[in-house]
C-alpha cells in the first residue's frame, strides 16, 4: 500500500508522548497542591480527591502505553494477517474493520475493570457487581455490533462504489450522531431503570422553571444510577420532542431541592443557549472537514477495509489535536449555563453549594494543571466557576 506507515507511526508516537507527558504534569501538579492549603474542600476531602485523581492518571498512563503497543501490533503484524486471511469483497472487508475495532475495545477492558473494581471501589464509588459489569458489556457489544456493522458496511460501500465517497461518508456519520442524540433516551432502559420523579414539591419546582423557559420535555425521571456508581449527576436526554429531564437517584439523595433546581437551571442554560445544537454542529463540521481533507490524501487502498481502518486512526489523532478548541468552547458554554442557573434560582448561593457538594461526592480535585485543562477538561474547574459566580473559596 502507498500509505506512509512511517509518517503514521511518527504522528501516533507524538500523540502518545503528549498524552503521557500531560498525565505526568497533572500528577506532579496535584501532588504539589495536596501539600498546600486545601481549596474549597475540607482537608481530608481535598487529599482524598487528589489521591483519586493521581491513581486514575497512573492507570491512564499504563493504558496509553498499551494503546501504543496495540498500534504497533497492527502496523507490524495485524493488518497483513487479516488482509491475507480475508478476501477483498465488501462482506470480508466489513469483518476486517469490525475485527479491528473489536480487538482494540477488548484491550481496554482490563483497564475498565481495574478502574471500576479497584480504584472506584477503594474510593467508595463502585456499587456494581462482576455479573452486572459483564451484562452491561454484552448489551453494549450487541448494540455496537448492529450499529457498527451497518455503519462500517455503508462506509465501505461509499469508498468502493461512489466517486464522492468522502461526502457521503461525512453525511452518514453526521446523521448517525444526530440520530443517537435523538434516540438516546430510548437506549437508557437497556442499562438502567427510569421512573417518574415522585417528590411532588421538587417536581413542581422543576416544572415551573421548565415552563418559564419554554422547555417542553417528555417528562422528569429518576435513573437508578446508584446500583452501579455513587457519583452525582443530572442531564437532559434527547433532542426536539424527545427531550427528557433525568436526575440521578444519588443526586436526589445528596442535594437539597433548591440545589437540584439550580442544577436543572444550569442544564436549562444550555438549552436556552442552544449549546447542544452548537456542539453537534461543531462535531459534524469537524467530521466533514476531515473527510474533505482525506479526499486529498495519497491513499490507494480505497477498495479495502485497511483504508477505512487507517482513516479511523488518522481521525482519532486529528480529534485529539483539535480537542483543545472543542474544550475551550465547552468551558465557555458552562460559564454561561452557570450564569443562567444562578439567575433562574434567584441567587448564586444554591448553585455554588451544589457545585461544592458535587466535587466532594465525586472526588473531583478542584484545580488542574493548565496543559491538562487545555486538552481534556470540557468544564471549568470549580474554583473558576465559583469565582465566576462571585463566590470565593
Amino acid at each position: 500500500m502507498t500509505i506512509d506507515i512511517n509518517l503514521l507511526a511518527t504522528i501516533f508516537g507524538l500523540y502518545i508522548f503528549i498524552k503521557i507527558y500531560i498525565s505526568f504534569m497533572q500528577i506532579g501538579f496535584i501532588s504539589q497542591k495536596m501539600n498546600e492549603s486545601p481549596i474549597i474542600l475540607s482537608t481530608d476531602n481535598f487529599i482524598r480527591a487528589g489521591q483519586y485523581s493521581i491513581m486514575k492518571e497512573r492507570s491512564s498512563i499504563l493504558e496509553t502505553v498499551v494503546e501504543y503497543s496495540v498500534f504497533l501490533f497492527w502496523i507490524i503484524f495485524g493488518f497483513d494477517f487479516l488482509s491475507k486471511n480475508l478476501s477483498s469483497d465488501i462482506f470480508s472487508q466489513t469483518i476486517f474493520v469490525f475485527a479491528f475495532f473489536t480487538i482494540n475495545a477488548i484491550t481496554t477492558l482490563p483497564f475498565e475493570f481495574y478502574n471500576k473494581f479497584i480504584i472506584d471501589k477503594k474510593f467508595g464509588f463502585n456499587n456494581s457487581t462482576y455479573r452486572l459489569f459483564l451484562i452491561d458489556k454484552i448489551k453494549a457489544f450487541m448494540i455496537y455490533s448492529i450499529v457498527g456493522t451497518v455503519l462500517i458496511y455503508s462506509l465501505l460501500y461509499f469508498i468502493i462504489n461512489v466517486t464522492n465517497w468522502w461526502l457521503f461518508s461525512a453525511i452518514a456519520i453526521s446523521m448517525l450522531i444526530i440520530l443517537i442524540n435523538i434516540l438516546y433516551p430510548v437506549f437508557i432502559p437497556f442499562f438502567n431503570k427510569l421512573y417518574p420523579l415522585e417528590n411532588s414539591e421538587l417536581k413542581d419546582s422543576i416544572e415551573n422553571i421548565l415552563k418559564s423557559t419554554g422547555f417542553k420535555s417528555g417528562g422528569i425521571f429518576v435513573i437508578d444510577a446508584s446500583k452501579r456508581d455513587g457519583r452525582l449527576n443530572a442531564f437532559f436526554g434527547g433532542l426536539g420532542s424527545s427531550k427528557t429531564v433525568v436526575l440521578y437517584d444519588t443526586l436526589i439523595a445528596k442535594l437539597t431541592n433548591s440545589e437540584i433546581v439550580s442544577v436543572i437551571g444550569h442544564e436549562l442554560g444550555h438549552f436556552k443557549n442552544s449549546d447542544n445544537y452548537k456542539n453537534i454542529f461543531m462535531i459534524t463540521f469537524f467530521i466533514n472537514l476531515f473527510f474533505i481533507s482525506a479526499n486529498f490524501l495519497n491513499l490507494s487502498y480505497k477498495n479495502s477495509g485497511e483504508f477505512l481502518v487507517i482513516l479511523s486512526i488518522y481521525f482519532s489523532l486529528a480529534l485529539f489535536f483539535v480537542s483543545p478548541i472543542l474544550s475551550f468552547v465547552y468551558r465557555k458554554n458552562e460559564f454561561n449555563a452557570d450564569k443562567f442557573g444562578a439567575k433562574i434560582s434567584g441567587t448564586p448561593l444554591f448553585l455554588s453549594e451544589a457545585l461544592k457538594k458535587l466535587i466532594t461526592e465525586n472526588r473531583s480535585f478542584p484545580i488542574s494543571h493548565p496543559i491538562y485543562r487545555f486538552f481534556y477538561e470540557t468544564h471549568p474547574t470549580v474554583s473558576e466557576r465559583l469565582e465566576h459566580l462571585n463566590f470565593t473559596k
